[in-house]
This record gives structure tokens, C-alpha cells and sequence, in this order.
């Protein structure tokens, strides 16, 4: 089994959001798909985590030995209650997280950090 080669960006703006998404999407077989859900995790990060204030978003990408791919967005934000954007509330916020939930196989939300798992298709 291969060690797990892993990459990381910071980035603090909506256009370095997007830059990082580009870079790390390319890493995938299918990038345009990738970016599409990448893009919102990280400008997410932006608008809500640092919310306009001075400090730095990280992506991180993990390449595993069964070439899955994972997307890990962390920043210095309070985070959420993954339960109210299920609930209730999932009708006023969250659209750009709910695209993401739909381009990758796996995402797990926990204050302040993301992780999302891209499979390659079989």
C-alpha cells in the first residue's frame, strides 16, 4: 500500500476560493464536476467562515491508494449546526452546500470543517 500524497493551499477571498478549487479539482479525473462542488466549499468558507474578517481558509487534498480523492476545507469560522441546515432552515441558507452535497460521494460538516471524498467512477 502507497503512502497518501497530500497538498494544501491557503486562501482568504472569494477569488483565491476559487483559484485553490481550480487547482485542486485538476487533481481528479473529472475537474469540471470536482470544481463545481469544491468551489462552493471553499467560497463557503470565505463568506461564512472568516466573514469579512483578516485570517485564512486551508484546502487540503489527500490522494488515498484506492484512488478515492479527498477535499478537506478548514477555517477559522464558528461553524454550524449541520442539524438546522437538514432541518427547517434548508429552505433559507445552505444552497451553495446542498450543490456540494450532490457532487460528492461523501461530505462531513462539522464546525468549521469539511471533508469532502471524490470516488473515481468505475
Amino acid at each position: 500500500m502507497s503512502e497518501q500524497a497530500k497538498t494544501s493551499w491557503e486562501f482568504s477571498t472569494i477569488e483565491g476560493a476559487e483559484r485553490v478549487a481550480r487547482k485542486a479539482a485538476a487533481l481528479t479525473a473529472e475537474p469540471d464536476e470536482a470544481y463545481e462542488g469544491l468551489v462552493e466549499l471553499t467560497r463557503n468558507a470565505v463568506v461564512h467562515g472568516l466573514e469579512g474578517e483578516r485570517g485564512s481558509a486551508t484546502l487540503t487534498v489527500e490522494h488515498n491508494p484506492d484512488d478515492s480523492v479527498e477535499f478537506i476545507v478548514i477555517d477559522e469560522g464558528p461553524g454550524f449546526e449541520l442539524s438546522e441546515f437538514l432541518g427547517r432552515k434548508a429552505q433559507r441558507v445552505g444552497r451553495g452546500l446542498a450543490r456540494a452535497f450532490s457532487c460528492f460521494h461523501t461530505v462531513i460538516v462539522d464546525r468549521g470543517y469539511v471533508a469532502a471524498r471524490w470516488l473515481p467512477r468505475s
